[in-house]
């Protein structure tokens, strides 16, 4: 019986069940969609919808976030080594997937294209030109043309398990961390409250990717790379920042000379404490001229007696108004950093977003203050933004991590 697949044209948006054959024609206008299904060209299929749709990765394409058909988020990419076909899927439980995606088999239980299993050793491989951590066994990207295999590299010595520094694993490519990063060092994957746990691999975990080797602390700051956004040590090899996320340019002087970037701290802290003392001497002379400048004058038998004009604190009272829609630009860390606010009374709603988009909502008083927790996909819990809407309309905050360990500052500016 011939076997049918269910096929998506780009160009008219509609979807069709057709038999799996070299040669497919498009249903609707009846145009050819490939001669050589599926070796001839590179195609995308979804496991979630199970659903096949031209790639356009060849043509300079990037991956999409989510299904052009069904819109699932894409967690994770395969690459078929005997034909041309990508596989992506989301972590969701779809009724009826028939084809799943892991770190150790590729995919299981076969391409869903050509039907063949993945015969060698699955590499990730983090593919620049498509922007996204690709699962293969073939040695060498098709898209970025550089090779996928990695070497494992060899421990100098055996570490013991009170120096060891890595003690969990990324859940997307299987790369050894830090106990508190928030982001691989290896493919940039965040770890959101919910996932930022990770088992140590052993007889108990079969499923558990084979760690890259632990290091000692002293070979571990030995081979530091430090993160010109936050100033956060990682290790040499990282492309990314364990802390912030920041994406290491390649050969960076920054990043692989510490001892440089130590040094520059260094000047920094020192500038720190001149200003610091700058402002002291600012407020005592201030003080003093509080102090000096309340004055008598005397003309004939009168006097007059002056005295500094009272501090007056501004106040959001009559500037804010009881609801706004507004949209905010800014950074964080370095990073562009947007929010949109809905205010219906004291209550205070909307996103946040720097490549990941929370939901916020809190509540906020009639002088601007305003606290508000943020969540990712309405579920994971990712942290509190506080602060205060000023009167020019522009926002002075702090995001504070869900552990509550450590606040970031943030400055917007409404649009």
């Amino acid at each position: 019986m011939p076997r049918e697949i269910t096929v998506f044209c780009r160009e008219h948006q509609s979807s069709f069940d057709v038999e799996a054959k070299a040669q497919l024609i498009c249903e609707i206008r009846h145009h050819s969609l490939s001669v050589g299904f599926p070796f001839s060209e590179f195609w995308q299929y979804c496991c979630d919808c199970r659903t096949f749709s031209l790639s356009d990765f060849e043509t300079g394409g990037t991956a999409r976030s989510e299904c052009p058909h069904c819109e699932r988020k894409t967690t994770r990419h395969f690459v078929c080594g005997a034909c041309k076909t990508v596989c992506y899927n989301s972590d969701e439980k779809t009724r009826g997937k028939q084809v799943e995606l892991n770190l150790n088999e590729g995919v299981t239980p076969f391409c869903p294209a050509c039907e063949a299993k993945p015969a060698g050793r699955i590499f990730p491989h983090m593919c620049r030109t498509v922007e996204a951590l690709l699962l293969t066994e073939r040695t060498q990207c098709p898209f970025c043309l550089e090779t996928t295999e990695v070497k494992p590299v060899e421990a100098k010595q055996e570490p013991s398990a009170a120096a060891a520094v890595m003690s969990k694993f990324c859940t997307n490519c299987g790369q050894g961390c830090e106990s508190d990063a928030m982001f691989c060092v290896e493919c940039g994957f965040h770890f959101s409250p919910a996932t930022n746990v990770s088992v140590p691999n052993g007889p108990n975990n079969p499923n558990q990717p084979e760690p890259m080797p632990l290091q000692t602390a002293e070979q571990h700051l030995a081979t530091n790379a430090v993160c010109p956004n936050c100033g956060t040590r990682n290790p040499g090899v990282s492309d990314f920042c364990g802390d912030c996320g920041h994406s290491f340019p390649q050969s960076s002087p920054e990043i692989l000379n510490p001892a440089a970037s130590g040094l520059n701290r260094n000047y920094a802290l020192i500038g720190v404490g001149v200003a610091v003392l700058f402002l002291v001497f600012v407020v005592v002379a201030a003080l003093n001229l509080g102090k000096t400048a309340t004055t008598t004058s005397s003309f004939g038998n009168s006097s007059i007696k002056t005295t500094p004009a009272a501090n007056i604190s501004p106040s959001n009272k009559d500037s804010l108004p009881r609801s706004f829609e507004r949209d905010y630009q800014g950074t964080i860390k370095g990073r562009h950093f947007t929010m949109s606010l809905v205010k219906d009374g004291n209550k205070l709603s909307g996103t946040a977003s720097t490549g990941r988009q929370d939901s916020i909502s809190g509540t906020i008083d009639e002088s601007g203050e305003f606290r508000m927790n943020g969540y990712e996909d309405g579920n994971d819990f990712t942290g509190i933004y506080s602060g205060r809407i000023l009167n020019d309309g522009s926002i002075e905050g702090t995001w504070t991590t869900p552990q509550g360990t450590k606040a970031t500052l943030f400055s917007l500016r409404q649009l």
